[in-house]
């Protein structure tokens, strides 16, 4: 999820590649370099209420990804297929498939 965070901000931000920031903040960055991004925040809540909190201890220690259930997980592809879509066009629009 952080690596999808990081990838966006680099195709959208120029280059920027943010790599001691937290959750939320990588997220609220994102959001800054494409507002429409907001529209799937609350894909996050419907996660866990301290998704950020979750995402930087797992980042400390493991992946927990027996942590969550069937159903957050389909959550958590939903949002990074979304991500990836934008990061997809971000290649296009920019040319950058050849380089």
């Amino acid at each position: 999820m952080m690596n999808a965070f990081r990838v966006f901000l680099y195709g959208s931000l120029h280059s920027y590649m943010p790599h001691y920031l937290n959750a939320f903040s990588i997220w609220k960055l994102c959001v800054f370099a494409d507002p429409s991004m907001e529209k799937i925040e609350f894909l996050f809540g419907k996660l866990s209420p301290d998704f950020y909190r979750t995402i930087d201890a797992g980042l400390r220690y493991t992946d927990n990804i027996d942590y969550y259930s069937g159903e957050k997980l389909l959550i958590m592809d939903e949002i990074l297929d979304c991500l990836m879509d934008r990061i997809r066009k971000l290649i296009e629009r920019k040319n950058l498939q050849n380089t």
